[in-house]
């Protein structure tokens, strides 16, 4: 993906949507994926992945990141996410959100804090995207790190980055007032997060259990860093009285919550293969980094 990412396909021409290619490398299981041909047979491809360095955690001979079932690749460059089919006609979607997990603000945050904001941040991601419902099976799949510098960020990544309270940018060129939870941007690959909200935890009990906000009903890491997510796939925000408990309420409502619909899911699904989200923008131009 860059971000959050998902594409039909259609299966035109064979494994992939790819023409048969037996002629060329006389396997018999080849074919033809633009960049380099895939032998299906042996699950590798004859020549190296020409972005290799993305994915160093892989071999650069491998294809689909050795997940074939799942995943689906293009061009023989980068790795796409499928939508496929049961018999009965519904549909599995399978979303997967990479990124990087940047510190812009002015505390000091070690590795260790780093990683687990990383790692709580995938895994409420996971569930609050998840689903099974009539008509729709939804399958989430993260990979966020930390980065240390910009340098770190690839052009597919969604770029999470910590704030100080008072530096979540705006559209015009300023900042949002201080106390801002957290900022999307609609189709692009950023989402900016408060850094106060970083240690807040979820309640278990009372009024607030299970909404992902505090005790005292204030925003969490996971919460905000969902609910953001959902703007950079174009979701926007539900109105009071609607959806009840629904993820894109802003947390002050009082039916905010982590509930998210199948209708939402329809739509990222829409907006993506009409090419309306990853866009590329990983920070807001006018905003200084650290």
């Amino acid at each position: 993906m860059p971000g959050l990412s998902f594409n039909s396909n259609s299966y035109k021409y064979g494994f992939n949507g790819k023409e048969k290619v037996d002629e060329i490398s006389g396997s018999g299981n080849s074919y033809d994926f633009d960049a380099r041909l895939y032998d299906a047979r042996l699950g590798r491809t004859p020549s190296q992945d020409p972005h290799s360095g993305k994915y160093p955690m892989l071999s650069p001979y491998s294809m689909f990141a050795n997940n074939p079932i799942l995943l689906i690749d293009k061009d023989g460059k980068d790795i796409g996410v499928s939508t496929t089919f049961n018999q009965d006609g519904s549909k599995i979607i399978t979303i997967t959100v990479t990124g990087k997990l940047i510190n812009n603000s002015s505390a000091a945050i070690n590795e260790d804090a780093m990683k687990s904001y990383a790692n709580r941040l995938s895994d409420e991601i996971i569930k609050d995207y998840s689903m099974n419902v009539p008509g729709v099976q939804v399958i989430v799949k993260t990979d966020i790190k930390v980065a240390t510098s910009e340098v770190q960020l690839t052009e597919t990544d969604h770029a999470f980055r910590i704030v100080d309270s008072d530096k979540i940018p705006n559209s015009t060129g300023g900042y949002a007032p201080k106390g801002t939870l957290g900022r999307g941007l609609f189709g692009q690959n950023v989402v900016y997060l408060n850094k106060d909200i970083l240690e807040n935890e979820q309640a278990e009990t009372g009024k607030f259990a299970g909404t992902g906000k505090t005790d005292t009903g204030d925003g969490t890491l996971e919460r905000t860093g969902s609910h953001e997510v959902g703007h950079s796939a174009n979701l926007k925000h539900s109105t009071v009285g609607q959806e009840n408990g629904n993820l894109m309420h802003q947390t002050g409502q009082p039916n905010a919550g982590k509930e998210i619909t199948k209708d939402q899911i329809l739509k990222i699904e829409k907006d993506h293969n009409n090419g309306n989200l990853n866009k590329g923008q990983q920070a807001e131009p006018t905003a200084p980094k650290k």
